[in-house]
């Protein structure tokens, strides 16, 4: 004969399923059917933009999954695949502010870009050949973080001191805790 839980357990076990976004499911669902990006395993996917809430149409939509970014105007209506997606997307919209052109001579590698004549806004680039097989490879993690000015140890410490200033750390361990301990069969 099966026990009914105390009171004081059925309490714990509901502030657990809270903490940890869980709850009761609708009659008839099941886990999987509930989310596809519960699964572990990543997945090949196509997101499509189903409406355009205060975007400009000329806006460009950057959606990342993964290592793999895709890039449209909003009014184009394409979706965008992905081969292989964990269970994060990063969107970003941008607007163009200005666009130039570069004409590559030979002998030269270092060039100034005007991108707007009327702002002056311009760029100094420099331009190097490299082989085929080093343009393909992707960026490591210590190249793309040098890439964007910042060393490696400069961004791990601010991503630190920011989980811990905002508690977001201490939140998420506490949460992960709850998990390990109780063991829930959907914890989600």
């Amino acid at each position: 004969e099966k026990q009914s839980p105390s009171p004081r357990r059925a309490a714990a076990a509901a502030r657990q399923r809270r903490a940890v976004g869980g709850g009761r499911r609708a009659k008839g669902t099941s886990a999987s059917r509930r989310c596809w990006c519960r699964r572990r395993q990543p997945t090949a996917m196509e997101v499509t933009l189903n409406k355009n809430l205060g975007i400009p149409d000329e806006a460009v939509v950057s959606i990342r999954g993964g290592t793999v970014r895709r890039q449209a105007t909003v009014a184009s209506g394409k979706p965008f695949r992905f081969p292989e997606v964990d269970i994060r997307l990063k969107f970003d919209v941008m607007q163009r502010i200005g666009g130039g052109y570069l004409v590559l001579k030979p002998f030269e590698d270092t060039y100034r870009v005007v991108l707007n004549d009327d702002s002056g806004m311009a760029c100094e680039v420099g331009v190097k050949k490299i082989d085929a097989a080093t343009a393909a490879a992707p960026l490591s993690a210590d190249d793309a973080t040098a890439a964007a000015g910042l060393p490696a140890a400069a961004g791990a410490k601010e991503a630190k001191e920011y989980l811990e200033g905002t508690g977001l750390l201490q939140f998420m361990q506490s949460v992960l805790h709850v998990v390990i301990k109780e063991r829930p069969k959907d914890p989600f």
